[in-house]
């Protein structure tokens, strides 16, 4: 059975598998629970709306009363394909979470954003081999001289130090998975987004302007600055402070209705991280 998320009631229906040979019920659910986990996701992206495994409910299930003049509808059958990728299980928790929870936009946020965060520890070391693999292939590196190898050793160090703060690490991560240019392009297709980002809702917070002459690395860096700073205004509420007190995000108050703005941003986000993050779905 499987349930529908972003439904007020739960919607069942039955999801089949047939085709492969399967020694164990133990090999069935895990093949089962892996390929639902796939599909949902991506018919999540193209229509919406995903769905999750659920036991079959106790209760008998009311049935439908057809009247016996109306013909039986012709079955649908999906517009989607077939799942082709498996999505880490744990990070695709947290974006299931953040979609089972429409009303509350600072749920949503920070669900989105420990899918990023769950992905940092990769792409902080990666953005680092990167750059230290650039310097060793630079022409005229000269592979026996102590000045190079300092020099590389430098290196090593400053990328170290720069990936350990968490706006770095965030950086790194929608930089290797949404890319610069694919970040770019989503925020011009979509006027409101790009409105609300540019606009100046929430004092404190980094705004966003996107044209179509924008360097991608810039977008990059100013959607970088601006998720964290939310997630540092939702995560750290406190009193005090005088006139440079933080501005605190209050429920049902604009800067609420702001947050909540962002959040086609922050799945966006989040859906980057999953699908570059995926691997190959073994066949069915």
């Amino acid at each position: 059975m499987s349930r529908e998320f972003n439904r007020d009631e739960p919607t069942y229906t039955t999801l089949k598998i047939s085709g492969r040979p399967l020694s164990t019920p133990d090999e069935a659910l895990k093949l089962l629970t892996l390929a639902a986990g796939s599909w949902s996701f991506d018919i999540d992206g193209e229509c919406g709306l995903g769905f999750r495994l659920a036991l079959r409910p106790p209760w008998p299930l009311p049935e439908r009363r057809r009247s016996p003049r109306r013909a039986r509808p012709a079955t649908i059958e999906p517009s989607v394909e077939g799942p082709s990728r498996a999505y880490d299980s744990e990070a695709l928790a947290f974006y299931w979470y953040a979609r089972a929870m429409p009303r509350a936009p600072f749920v949503q946020f920070l669900a989105f954003y420990q899918v990023l965060e769950y992905h940092f520890t990769r792409y902080a070391h990666n953005r680092g081999v990167q750059e230290v693999a650039a310097l060793l292939a630079s022409p005229g590196a000269d592979l026996h001289s102590l000045a190079f190898h300092t020099k590389v050793f430098h290196a090593i160090a400053q990328v170290a130090r720069s990936q350990r703060t968490e706006l770095a690490q965030l950086r790194a991560t929608i930089e290797a998975t949404a890319t610069a240019t694919g970040l770019k392009q989503r925020i011009l297709s979509d006027p409101a987004l790009r409105a609300h980002l540019r606009a100046n809702a929430v004092t404190g917070v980094a705004s966003v302007r996107v044209n179509a002459n924008s360097s991608p690395a810039s977008v990059v860096e100013a959607v970088a600055k601006r998720v964290y700073d939310l997630r540092c205004m939702v995560v750290h509420s406190k009193e005090g402070g005088g006139a440079t007190a933080q501005v605190l995000l209050l429920p049902q108050t604009p800067q609420f209705l702001a947050v909540e703005r962002d959040l086609p941003l922050m799945r966006y986000l989040a859906r980057a991280a999953l699908s570059a993050s995926s691997s190959p779905l073994p066949p069915l």
